[in-house]
């Protein structure tokens, strides 16, 4: 869950207020407080929970459809063109419905 994903870390590899679903750094706990609390980052973890939840700990797109390898290439894809267009595309349909 969210509370496992963007705790801070006690690696000395990451900074220690680092939300490892966004790969951002905070400068504090309530930096990364108000950034888990942000919709960025509330649907990036939602799309991370559903597909972990539907396919059994695989990196899923329920959007698109498509299985990613990693966690890294989940939120490459995220970030991706074609991801970004369909999401427009579904916001687009949910304000004129």
């Amino acid at each position: 869950s969210e509370n496992n994903v963007c705790q801070p870390t006690l690696q000395t590899t990451l900074p220690p207020f680092y939300c490892t679903v966004c790969e951002t750094n905070c400068t504090s706990s309530i930096d990364l407080k108000i950034h888990k609390e942000g919709k960025p980052h509330k649907r990036k973890l939602n799309l991370l929970t559903e597909s972990n939840a539907k396919k059994e700990d695989r990196f899923y797109c329920k959007l698109c459809n498509i299985e990613c390898t990693s966690a890294i290439t989940l939120r490459d894809h995220l970030a991706g063109r074609s991801h970004q267009k369909k999401e427009n595309e579904t916001s687009r349909n949910r304000r004129t419905t």
